[in-house]
């Protein structure tokens, strides 16, 4: 039976995705109709490159095996893969003052062993492109993160109006032994409940190059010397270098830092292209120097600033 219309949809949007997969069909959209969803390890690779995925009003799907619900393999060649949601109007926070924006599209996870989107990277000149607009991640179990991605040469991650909620005890992102990695954030909004880092760059992950802009961080760590962001320059054979502006880092530990890195030797660049303000600590490593390119006094930190959790900044 034919499949994939508006009047014979498929069943779930695994199906829709492998039956591009299987076929070879790239460059495709998969139209997802408000609704509540339960599903997972829907898969892109090599063969659907370049699928967008709509999600039209308010969907929520949540995961129902022990798979990531997104689950993308740069193993075969260049993946690229759009999530795009719509976004809903500014709500009451219960706890007083005016919520972020909330994305509609949820994609969430509350009793499955696993990440909600994993990405492996794929070896010698491949790249894999993930953008994410008007999506929320909430992660509710613990030691398994929003979104982790592991190996490849060159991984592109584009997130805009997103809001990433972690209760367990693992980062929002999590990028683990890349050669290179590009971050493109903007509009975004992370919430961490019992973590050290909100983006962790740190283990062996070689190149990392990020815009972040108009973005808040909320981090609430269980330790002295947690991180809003943490990068390793592996002491000067990788290269990191970040582009902040308007930024809100907001840590119930007083001793975070905005930025770390914990190589013990050379460079990571910091662009403060307008002001970046926590209530915390600034910039620190573990003996790598860290260089405020700009140099106009736009990292602020120690600032007694309004828990971002109730206002729209």
């Amino acid at each position: 039976m034919l499949q994939g219309r508006f009047d014979i949809p498929f069943a779930t949007i695994s199906a829709a995705a492998d039956f591009l997969r299987l076929n070879g069909l790239t460059k495709w959209t998969i139209e997802v109709l408000s609704g509540n969803y339960q599903d997972s390890n829907i898969k892109f690779d090599n063969n659907n490159y370049g699928t967008t995925v709509r999600f039209h009003g308010t969907c929520t799907v949540t995961n129902n095996t022990n798979n990531p619900i997104i689950n993308i393999n740069g193993n075969s060649g260049d993946v690229s893969v759009a999530l795009i949601g719509d976004t809903q109007t500014f709500t009451t926070n219960p706890s007083g003052g005016i919520a972020p924006s909330v994305p509609a599209c949820m994609l969430f996870n509350s009793l499955q062993t696993s990440d909600i989107i994993y990405v492996a990277g794929g070896a010698g000149d491949v790249e894999v492109a993930v953008e994410l607009v008007g999506i929320r991640l909430q992660q509710d179990v613990s030691s398994y993160q929003p979104i982790q991605w592991v190996g490849g040469s060159i991984g592109q991650l584009l997130m805009r109006e997103c809001t990433l909620f972690t209760k367990s005890s693992a980062p929002d992102i999590l990028g683990r032994t890349v050669n290179t990695m590009y971050l493109n954030i903007r509009d975004c909004y992370f919430w961490n409940g019992s973590h050290d880092y909100n983006i962790d760059m740190e283990a062996n992950t070689q190149n990392v190059y990020a815009s972040i802009r108009n973005t808040i961080f909320v981090l609430n760590p269980g330790t002295d010397g947690a991180s809003h962001i943490i990068v390793d320059n592996n002491n000067t054979t990788g290269l990191v270098w970040l582009t902040l502006s308007d930024i809100t880092f907001y840590a119930s530990n007083s001793s975070t830092y905005m930025v770390f890195d914990s190589a013990t030797s050379g460079n990571t660049s910091v662009d403060s292209i307008s002001p970046i303000v926590g209530n915390a600590l600034t910039l620190g490593s573990n003996g790598a120097t860290m260089v405020d390119t700009v140099g106009m006094g736009w990292i602020v930190g120690n600032k007694n600033i309004q828990d971002p959790t109730k206002f729209d900044r």
